[in-house]
């Protein structure tokens, strides 16, 4: 908390006065006897319920009662409250934004206090003041020379050991559960290391078969090209070989009409000696001279024909070097 003004009215040699603070650290200084320890007694009594003495030599000799008001702006939410207590017994903590009391009677008024202060409920706040905030002049070092069985009493409370000691206690058992923890890490860590070792051979195998399958994809790419290049050249045959077994279907036509005129041509010839022998007959006979000119006739046919034949001997000919020039372009 911090302190921002002290109300003081009859206490000790005070008959009505009041103190402004400012923040940070402030410094209380006077000649002695002028009332500058009544000042922190006031804070004390006020909001730490300690006295070093009655309360009738706390209030001013001659004075029916004495009153302190002690305000404070709170570290817990930031607003400011005021501590009134006075001799008489009256005891109360006051809101002056809402204008209310929030706690009345020294119970509840302790209770309130110590959660200002930070410190647990039913904490000896007289004892707090008197060992840790207020030690008096000259006993500073009062407690530290106290044997340890008093000593411990005082520093366990100040320091809170108790809590710490529980805090350590439940400590260990979260220990024990982080160790049981890291224990079943480690595990984990150490399967996942051999499923790495795994995960790596794996990964090279991954990667041969994919550059296993790249130069597959790469050879099989090369055969796509060759099958093409067959494929068009395979068209390109059988184009040749139908124009091939045409020119076989001419060649065996002509073959059969060149068997057919050498027929022709034989059986011409032997008219043609007939002709000849009928004319000899003709000349020694002029009964058969009709005959001999009817066998002239048939010679001028057969000599047309033999025209005809040889045109057809030409042209099975020229068949058979163009059968030739194709049989060596398909061994080509």
């Amino acid at each position: 908390m911090l302190i921002t003004k002290l109300q003081i009215k009859d206490i000790k040699n005070y008959t009505e006065q009041e103190f402004d603070f400012s923040n940070g650290i402030v410094a209380i200084c006077g000649p002695n006897g002028s009332g500058k320890t009544t000042i922190i007694e006031s804070i004390a009594w006020a909001l730490f319920d300690h006295l070093d003495y009655k309360k009738e030599d706390f209030v001013r000799r001659g004075a029916r009662k004495g009153s302190v008001n002690v305000f404070f702006v709170s570290t817990i939410d930031g607003r400011e409250y005021a501590v009134s207590r006075d001799s008489t017994g009256a005891y109360y903590v006051y809101d002056p934004e809402l204008q209310i009391r929030l706690a009345q009677q020294k119970q509840e008024v302790t209770k309130w206090l110590c959660q200002q202060h930070g410190v647990e409920d039913g904490t000896d706040l007289s004892n707090l003041f008197r060992t840790t905030i207020g030690v008096p002049q000259g006993s500073f070092t009062y407690d530290f020379l106290q044997p340890p069985s008093k000593r411990k009493p005082v520093f366990d409370k100040i320091l809170k050991v108790e809590d710490y000691i529980h805090a350590a206690d439940k400590f260990k058992d979260l220990s024990r559960l982080i160790e049981g923890k890291i224990a079943a890490i480690r595990e984990k860590i150490a399967s996942d290391e051999g499923q790495l070792k795994h995960f790596q051979e794996i990964e090279f195998s991954y990667y041969m078969a994919i550059d296993k399958l790249a130069s597959l994809k790469y050879l099989y790419d090369d055969a796509l090209k060759v099958k093409d290049e067959t494929e068009t050249r395979l068209k390109d045959l059988e184009a040749f070989k139908e124009q091939l077994d045409r020119v076989n279907k001419e060649i065996s036509k002509l073959k059969i009409n060149n068997i057919e005129n050498e027929t022709k041509e034989k059986n011409l010839i032997t008219e043609i000696q007939r002709a000849k022998q009928a004319s000899e007959l003709v000349n020694k006979a002029k009964s058969g001279y009709e005959k001999f000119l009817l066998a002239s006739e048939k010679l001028k046919t057969l000599e047309k024909s033999r025209a005809t034949r040889d045109k057809l001997r030409n042209s099975y000919s020229s068949t058979e070097q163009q059968i030739s020039r194709l049989e060596s372009d398909l061994l080509i």
